[in-house]
């Protein structure tokens, strides 16, 4: 099975399906000493406010970086090596950081879990992190500069990455008890949610773990009134959306001062996150990628559905000729849903 196959895997099995493993709930006291025995003491101050988010493969930790003036506010995200899917030669690090080419293509990407010599390769989600540093218009979270280091003490990375104040979609349905956008909202968010895949695909890259509504943030989303006022840490019974346990809310603060896990400078109102489950690598020239389209499918197929089901036909003509695989993403934007609304159709299009 080759690693597109597994990517696909992913995004198309159900839930409950898959036993995800959880990733050990270190407590602050251990990053702590961790960080002062990889010498990143005196560069990074965890922040006892803004508490750490779970994942099934990694923690992160809110910390101040001292080396900063402002002491700005990075995610100090944890990720154990077994779970690394993809590595990238250090070469193609050096080369883009030389170039500052942000179409600049890999070429020498593993995608191996099972990767044992470490010395000339780096994690994917490092290399991403870095393009999103040096090509801030890119939607996609971003590394600190010089805020990556493999551990030598545990069989681990650390990778910083920079954040901004909002909430995963995900974060938002839970904290507004699952309030939905209605179809002009949901239209408006496809279109984008396309565009921004296309801009990725023109730098070889593809999210393989965009699904439904995990991985990426939605800033519209922020402005929706929950429920509650003030609401509790929500503990998902499966570990949240796809072994995700999410960290709705600080437990000490008002919803308004959650922290995103990670970030980017960009100025689009939807931002990726989370890229160590992708590939960049991709050809620039292929919109009609199997996971780009499931990826789109997954938004209204997977639960909770982000975009709901509507009455009108090009609503559902638009969720067919996705499910055919007859149109790219780039002929998907002039479908009539996403220009005209729901008006009558051409029926050679059905």
């Amino acid at each position: 099975m080759t690693f597109e196959d597994l990517c696909l895997h992913a995004l198309v099995a159900n839930r409950n399906d898959i036993k995800i493993s959880q990733s050990p709930n270190y407590p602050y006291g251990e990053i702590e000493a961790l960080l002062k025995r990889e010498g990143l003491d005196h560069r990074f101050q965890l922040s006892y406010t803004n508490e750490r988010k779970i994942g099934s493969t990694c923690q992160v930790y809110y910390a101040h970086d001292l080396k900063q003036k402002d002491r700005r506010l990075v995610a100090l995200k944890l990720i154990r090596t077994q779970y690394i899917d993809s590595y990238v030669s250090y070469d193609d690090l050096l080369n883009l950081q030389q170039r500052k080419d942000c179409f600049y293509k890999p070429r020498n990407v593993i995608y191996n879990r099972h990767l044992k010599y470490f010395d000339d390769y780096i994690p994917i989600e490092q290399y991403i992190g870095e393009l999103g540093r040096l090509c801030p218009h890119l939607p996609i979270s971003r590394c600190i500069e010089n805020g990556a280091k493999r551990l030598e003490t545990c069989d681990a990375y650390l990778i910083a990455f920079e954040y901004i104040h909002g909430r995963t979609v995900w974060e938002n349905l839970v904290r507004t008890d699952f309030i939905y956008l209605n179809e002009d909202e949901a239209r408006t968010l496809v279109r984008l949610f396309i565009e921004q895949l296309l801009i990725l695909l023109k730098h070889h890259i593809i999210n393989c773990d965009l699904n439904g509504c995990q991985n990426y943030y939605y800033k519209p989303y922020d402005d929706v009134s929950p429920a509650k006022s003030r609401y509790t840490q929500w503990i998902p019974i499966e570990d949240g959306e796809d072994g995700y346990a999410s960290m709705s809310a600080d437990s000490s603060q008002s919803s308004m001062d959650d922290l995103a896990s990670a970030s980017s400078s960009s100025s689009s109102p939807l931002t990726f996150i989370d890229f160590g489950w992708s590939i960049c690598t991709a050809d620039p020239d292929n919109d009609r990628h199997e996971i780009l389209l499931q990826t789109l499918q997954n938004l209204f197929e997977r639960t909770p559905r982000i975009v709901q089901i509507f009455a009108g036909p090009n609503y559902w003509n638009f969720r067919r000729v996705i499910e055919s695989r007859k149109q790219g993403l780039k002929e998907l934007l002039d479908h009539p849903w996403l220009t005209t609304g729901d008006t009558i159709i051409n029926n050679n299009d059905l």
